[in-house]
């Protein structure tokens, strides 16, 4: 699995931040991860929306 996921539905991209161990933080990593997609997405004609998403992670919480 990947840093960033896209998955493609007809003219709709959607990219998936998906870093589970830095919580999705927008590193330096992640931030160059997002260019080069996006500069990929802008060159490609068929599409014309492009969704940022993440996969939000939370611990579980203790039950009483």
């Amino acid at each position: 699995m990947t840093m960033l996921e896209v998955e493609y539905d007809a003219a709709v991209a959607t990219l998936t931040m998906n870093a589970p161990e830095r919580l999705n933080a927008l590193s330096d990593e992640m931030l160059a991860a997002l260019q080069t997609t996006l500069d990929d997405l802008a060159e490609n004609p068929a599409v014309r929306v492009v969704i940022l998403a993440c996969l939000l992670y939370t611990s579980p919480s203790p039950r009483d």
